[in-house]
């Protein structure tokens, strides 16, 4: 239920205060007056390691289709590395640092609230353990101006999706999670 209230405040949100239909004629503007809501959430970590995961959610809405793209990233160090005797890694040892790159959860005129946030939150319901964009400008998300490099990425996703290339494409299943990329078909 939880999972349910926070979709609608996160799309009531959107539509409120970022918007779609920002450029309803496809005139391909080459300004930045192009935005997008970002979340970035905290995820707990994996078993058996020590750092940070995030997951982040960028909702973007050029025309009366809205992206929903997802990312994770993390900076850990499994146990095993760490000398918690003299409190200090073992040598040779270090934290691994990395992301999935921005992948596309979902495009669409009205599902995207139920196949691209609501599958998120679904996802990662039990790992998601607060929201690091608490106070950082407006509130509990960033609204981010996009440019124009932002804006061919996310094109560059959908058209891919489009053509069956589901490399960059985010999917969740009832069974196994989150998936990535091939993993995703």
């Amino acid at each position: 239920m939880l999972k349910n209230v926070l979709t609608s405040i996160i799309t009531h949100e959107f539509e409120k205060n970022v918007g779609k239909n920002q450029d309803p004629m496809f005139s391909k503007k080459t300004d930045d007056n192009f935005y997008a809501m970002d979340i970035e959430l905290r995820l707990s970590t994996f078993k058996e390691e020590e750092g940070y995961r995030h997951l982040h959610i960028r909702i973007y809405g050029p025309h009366n289709y809205v992206a929903v793209l997802v990312k994770e990233n993390w900076d850990v160090i499994p146990e095993g590395f760490i000398d918690y005797v003299n409190d200090c890694l073992f040598p040779g040892k270090d934290y691994t640092k990395s992301d999935t790159g921005w992948m596309l959860a979902s495009y669409h005129d009205s599902c995207w609230t139920t196949d691209g946030v609501d599958s998120i939150l679904y996802a990662y319901g039990n790992r998601i353990t607060g929201i690091d964009t608490i106070g950082c400008g407006d509130g509990w998300y960033k609204k981010v101006s996009l440019t124009v490099n932002d804006r061919q990425e996310i094109e560059d996703l959908i058209h891919a999706r489009d053509s069956q290339d589901f490399s960059k494409h985010w999917h969740v299943s009832k069974t196994k999670g989150p998936l990535f990329g091939k993993d995703a078909i």
